[in-house]
């Protein structure tokens, strides 16, 4: 395994840990922080580091040509900016 499917796969595993944690909690306690992350980032993260396989106690194959194809890029929330502001009025 390369340094790069190395990292995948550790991110992978802290990943499936907090979702796990997320899971668990229904209600997080007062003043615990929140994150605002667009679903299909999220997605496309999930397919990045093959958390279906993970999930299931499978390795995933971390191919060059995978990592390189289903990258999810740059964290962008741009599909919470409201592009019509009368809209909802």
């Amino acid at each position: 395994m390369n340094e790069d499917s190395d990292a995948l796969m550790q991110w992978g595993i802290e990943y499936t840990k907090l979702y796990s944690q997320f899971k668990r909690s229904s209600s997080p306690d007062a003043g615990q922080p929140g994150y605002l992350i667009s679903q299909e980032w999220i997605e496309k993260f999930e397919h990045y580091i093959q958390f279906e396989k993970l999930k299931m106690d499978l390795k995933p194959d971390f191919s060059q040509t995978h990592i390189e194809q289903t990258f999810p890029g740059k964290i962008t929330n741009s599909v919470f900016i409201e592009d019509e502001p009368t809209r909802y009025l």
